[in-house]
């Protein structure tokens, strides 16, 4: 099965773990898309996961501890100690930390976390969903300039 370029950036745009970190880097470098192009892909891939979590979170918490408790007392604190520790940041900005917290560009502070921060701190959507594709565009912009950046330098070196 052949994926186009901007398919495969989509799809690595979306995964948890990669989101646009990895798919910028490959849009531009692998597949030799368009500055604009592995953006827009990127974003677009990346935002696809908020109404997966946003609909499948909580029935997921919800047979986790019907099925497996010792699991669900594990998730339930992590997911608790990440909530408690952004509380202060939305006390402070609403919503907007929320676009902040994804525009970080570190692994752990994507759009899959945010969503679920969402959730948990019961941000509406309407306020939530702006703001994390905000900060996933800009997330994206941060990642573009670090790649173009680092690959003009190489460029140069070489």
């Amino acid at each position: 099965m052949d994926f186009s370029r901007e398919i495969a950036t989509i799809l690595i745009s979306a995964v948890p773990v990669t989101e646009l970190r990895a798919a910028i880097p490959l849009a531009l470098s692998k597949f030799h898309l368009s500055v604009f192009s592995a953006l827009f892909f990127s974003v677009l891939g990346g935002i696809l996961p908020i109404p997966i979590v946003y609909f499948c979170l909580q029935p997921i918490i919800d047979f986790v501890e019907k099925k497996i408790p010792w699991v669900h007392k594990h998730l339930v604190n992590f997911l608790e100690k990440k909530s408690t520790h952004f509380q202060s940041l939305y006390d402070k900005f609403g919503a907007l930390a929320l676009g902040l917290f994804v525009a970080i560009t570190i692994p752990p502070t994507g759009v899959w976390s945010a969503t679920a921060l969402m959730i948990l701190l019961r941000i509406r959507p309407r306020f939530g969903v702006p703001a994390i594709i905000i900060g996933e565009v800009i997330s994206g912009i941060i990642v573009v300039l670090i790649v173009k950046g680092s690959l003009g330098f190489l460029r140069w070196l070489l």
